[in-house]
C-alpha cells in the first residue's frame, strides 16, 4: 500500500513541486528583467507584455494543483497592467524625449507661415488619449516622489511626466484659446467683449493681434497634442492673415497717376459748387471708388468668415460705416430745380456722421496710425480730420476715400452752419419796427441767395414769413422760382459766396 501511495501521489506531487518552483523562476526572472528594461520600442514592449500573460496564465493553470506565492501573482498582475499602459504610450516615442524640448511658443512670424502649410514632426496624439493615460498612469503617487533609477518604474514616471507636462500646457493653450478667439470648447464662436472704458478715454473692444493669433495656431504643443480646437483656429489663423494683408495693400500701396485724381479736395465749405454742381458726385462715379467698395464687400465677408475682432476687422468694418455713410448722404438728396438737401435729413446725416467720425475708438486710431494713417477727431471744434503721415502712402485706395469721407462729414456741417446764420440773419431783420429800403433790399437778397444758393434751402414757413414783410412794405415779393441773374462766384472765387454769410 504505501509503494502505491508513495507511486502514484507522492512522486505526482514532487514533480508539481518541480513544475511551480520552475514557473516562479521564470516570474522572477521576467520581473528582474523589467527592473533593467531600456528598450521601449513598442515590439519589445508587447514580447514582454505576451511574456507576463503567458506566465499569468501557467500560474492560474497550476492553482488547480498546488497555489503559488500570491505576492509573485500580484506582481505579475501589476506588471501586466503596467505594460499595457506602456504599450499604448510606446506608441508616441517623442514623450520619452520631452526633456530636451522646450513646449513654448514657436518664434514664427505672421510671414513665414503660408497657407495651408502643414507642420513636420512626429505623429501626434489625440488629446482624448492623453487625458485617458494621464487618468490610467499606473503608479501615479510615483510620480511626484523620487524617480527610480532604472527600470520599467522608471521609464513609467518619465512618460507620466512627460504626459502630465503636455497636459497642463494644452490645458493652458486651451484656455488661451477660449478667451483671445473667444471660442467655445466645441469651437463654437462667441460674442465679443468690450473692455470698459476709464473716464475720459474711449472704450475699447477686446481685440487679439495677428500675431497672437499665430503664435497660438504654432505653439509646439500643436507639433505633438492633436488639440480639440486646433482645426478651428489654423482656420482663424489663415483668414486672419489675408484679412490683415488686404487691409494693408487698400491703406499702403499707392496708385499710379493715370488711375488717381491728383487734385486737391474743393476748397469750399459746402457739398455743392457755386453753379450747383455736386462734389461728391466726382467721388462715387471715380472708378477708384467703385473698386473700393467691391474690396470692402470682400473683405467684409472674410471679417463675417473669421469671427473675432482684430484691430484690421474693426477698421475694416469702421470705414466699411463711414462708406456706407456717405451713400446715405447721396441717397437723401433731392431734386426739383437744383439739388437740396431738407433740414431735417442733414442734421440727421451730421448726427450718424458725428457718432461715427467723432467718436473712434483708440484700436481703430491705432490701426490705421500704424499705416502713416492718422485720423484726427475734436470735440470742441467737432472736426474730423485726416493725415498721411510721413512715410506713408499718400495716393492709396484707402487714403483717397477716407480724404473724401473728411470732406463730405465736414463741408454737411458747413452747410447747416450756412443754413442757420441764414435764419439768424433773417430773424434779425424781422426783429426790427421798422424796415428802411436798404433794409428790404438787403432782406430780399438774403432770401433771394438763401434760396437759390444754400444746400439746404429755407423753409416755407422763413418763405411765408419774408413775403408777408415784403408785401407790408409793398415791397416786391422774391419769387422762390426765379434763378439768381448773376452768378460770378466762379473759379478762384467760388468761396467768396460762402464767406459773404459771415459777415
Amino acid at each position: 500500500i504505501y509503494c502505491r501511495i508513495h507511486k502514484h501521489n507522492f512522486i505526482p506531487l514532487q514533480e508539481e513541486l518541480e513544475k511551480a518552483e520552475k514557473i516562479e523562476k521564470e516570474a522572477s526572472s521576467i520581473l528582474n528583467s523589467l527592473d533593467y528594461l531600456v528598450d521601449v520600442q513598442p515590439d519589445a514592449v508587447s514580447n514582454y507584455l505576451d511574456l507576463l500573460k503567458s506566465t499569468k496564465t501557467k500560474i492560474k493553470a497550476s492553482h488547480n494543483r498546488l497555489r503559488i506565492d500570491m505576492s509573485i501573482e500580484n506582481i505579475i498582475n501589476q506588471r501586466i497592467k503596467d505594460m499595457s499602459w506602456l504599450l499604448n504610450v510606446s506608441k508616441y516615442p517623442f514623450l520619452f524625449q520631452l526633456d530636451n524640448i522646450h513646449l513654448t511658443q514657436d518664434s514664427i512670424s505672421p510671414s513665414s507661415v503660408k497657407e495651408g502649410a502643414t507642420k513636420n514632426g512626429p505623429d501626434k496624439i489625440l488629446w482624448q488619449t492623453l487625458v485617458m493615460m494621464c487618468d490610467k498612469l499606473p503608479q501615479r503617487e510615483n510620480v511626484a516622489q523620487k524617480v527610480p533609477a532604472a527600470g520599467l518604474d522608471k521609464i513609467i514616471c518619465e512618460a507620466g511626466s512627460s504626459l502630465s507636462k503636455l497636459k497642463s500646457i494644452g490645458e493652458e493653450w486651451d484656455a488661451k484659446v477660449q478667451k483671445k478667439l473667444g471660442l467655445s470648447a466645441r469651437g463654437l464662436k462667441r460674442r465679443r467683449r468690450i473692455i470698459p472704458h476709464s473716464e475720459g478715454k474711449e472704450g475699447e473692444i477686446y481685440t487679439v493681434t495677428t500675431k497672437e493669433i499665430h503664435e497660438l495656431a504654432n505653439h509646439k504643443i500643436l507639433h505633438y497634442v492633436s488639440m480639440p480646437l486646433d482645426s478651428a483656429v489654423q482656420k482663424i489663423c489663415r483668414e486672419s492673415l489675408k484679412i490683415e494683408n488686404q487691409f494693408i495693400n487698400l491703406l499702403t500701396c499707392d496708385l499710379s497717376s493715370n488711375n488717381i485724381d491728383r487734385s486737391p479736395m474743393p476748397d469750399i465749405p459746402s457739398l455743392i459748387g457755386p453753379g450747383g454742381e455736386f462734389f461728391l458726385k466726382k467721388l462715387i462715379w471715380d472708378p477708384i471708388y467703385v473698386d473700393m467698395l467691391q474690396k470692402l464687400q470682400k473683405l467684409n465677408n472674410l471679417c463675417g468668415e473669421v469671427g473675432i475682432e482684430t484691430p484690421e476687422t474693426i477698421s475694416i468694418k469702421w470705414i466699411s460705416r463711414a462708406v456706407q455713410w456717405i451713400e446715405s448722404v447721396v441717397s437723401r438728396f433731392k431734386i426739383s430745380d437744383k439739388l437740396h438737401l431738407s433740414l431735417n435729413d442733414a442734421e440727421d446725416l451730421a448726427i450718424a456722421g458725428a457718432d461715427l467720425f467723432l467718436h473712434i475708438d483708440e484700436t481703430t486710431k491705432r490701426s490705421f496710425s500704424r499705416h502713416k494713417i492718422v485720423l484726427y477727431t475734436n470735440r470742441n471744434t467737432r472736426n474730423f480730420s485726416v493725415r498721411m503721415a510721413r512715410g506713408g502712402a499718400t495716393h492709396s485706395i484707402g487714403g483717397y476715400v477716407l480724404r473724401w469721407i473728411e470732406f463730405c462729414f465736414n463741408s454737411l456741417r458747413g452747410d447747416i452752419f450756412l443754413h442757420n446764420e441764414f435764419l439768424k440773419k433773417v430773424d434779425t431783420f424781422r426783429s426790427l419796427d421798422n424796415m428802411s429800403i436798404s433794409s428790404l433790399e438787403a432782406l430780399s437778397t438774403i432770401l433771394e441767395k438763401g434760396i437759390h444758393d444754400l444746400l439746404i434751402p429755407p423753409d416755407q414757413e422763413t418763405v411765408k414769413a419774408v413775403h408777408e414783410i415784403q408785401m407790408e412794405y409793398d415791397w416786391p415779393i422774391t419769387d422762390v422760382n426765379t434763378t439768381m441773374m448773376k452768378k460770378t462766384t466762379t473759379g478762384p472765387n467760388m468761396k467768396l459766396r460762402h464767406d459773404l454769410w459771415l459777415k
